[in-house]
């Protein structure tokens, strides 16, 4: 087994908790642009597995078999309510199996309990249940808080965590030492490392930049560049309008300045050519 230290919280209701390393979809580190590593918590109260919204957003992104979408269904769904009446509440997230695809369509999530441990397994297709009212299976698998809504936060132990629910855990060989809080675990089965319908990686054009993330093109970064702005086909830097009009404003202020200055010059030399004439 793969062994991840961790400790709990001492909170009334304490967690075992430990550090992954390379969260990846489809190839895709996906802890990549935030740390070398992440704490991840077991929750034996929740079934599916939660990830923080921007690494959610990447699954999504990787995942063509996915169809997420917000609902809340009354008397079924438990959720919070967004005013005092609570006449209105938070829609939750619910990832269902897009029409016409199938379990293996799904990709896989990779991680280590190590920087150089081997990597664990994690399929998303050992993540389908069935327990919506309309019958329709979907991928337990949830958006937990951002990480940029914590960027600030001093306390880590609030901090955004990818939370492995009961179904999670059942595709892992997981074991628990109570006494250092510790864990182990273990693939039960190996996957390649991309799935058969991980999405096409997005070409970019122009200067357009990759968010291998995401899969995305981004517009380039026009603001390191002084007096550009990004294009209207958000693919390429072009100069601002009001530096062509700064441009403009200085070479007439020159034309006018050489101008005037050559004026004064011709008059100041009649003048003097003038009382030369009269002194001879």
């Amino acid at each position: 087994l793969e062994d991840g230290q961790g400790s709990a919280v001492q909170t009334p209701y304490a967690f075992h908790t430990f550090e992954i390393f390379h969260l990846s979809v489809c190839g895709t580190d996906m802890l990549s642009k935030y740390s070398s590593h992440w704490t991840a918590m077991v929750d034996t109260g929740a079934a599916c597995l939660s990830l923080p919204q921007e690494f959610f957003d990447m699954v999504l992104a990787w995942s063509p078999a996915l169809d997420c979408v917000d609902e809340t269904i009354p008397n079924v769904d438990y959720t919070e309510c967004l005013d005092a009446q609570c006449s209105t509440l938070k829609p939750l997230t619910v990832c269902y199996l897009r029409q016409g695809a199938s379990p293996s369509d799904l990709p896989v999530l990779t991680f280590r309990m190590g920087e150089d441990a081997e990597d664990l397994h994690l399929p998303l297709a050992g993540l389908l249940i069935s327990d919506r009212p309309s019958g329709a299976p979907r991928v337990c698998i949830t958006p937990g808080d951002s990480v940029s809504s914590y960027e600030e936060l001093a306390d880590v132990s609030y901090f955004p965590k990818v939370s492995f629910g009961t179904l999670a855990l059942s595709n892992l060989v997981t074991t628990f030492d109570m006494r250092s809080m510790s864990i182990g675990m273990r693939s039960k089965q190996t996957f390649p490392a991309k799935a058969p319908l991980c999405a096409a990686p997005a070409t970019c054009s122009k200067a357009q930049v990759l968010d291998s993330g995401l899969n995305k093109c981004m517009p380039p970064p026009c603001h390191l560049i002084y007096f550009h702005q990004v294009s209207p086909s958000q693919d390429d830097c072009e100069l601002q309008p009001s530096f062509l009009f700064t441009i403009v404003v200085v070479l007439a202020t020159f034309v006018f300045a050489e101008v005037a200055l050559g004026e004064i010059y011709h008059k100041l030399a009649a003048k003097l050519r003038g009382r030369y004439a009269v002194s001879v």
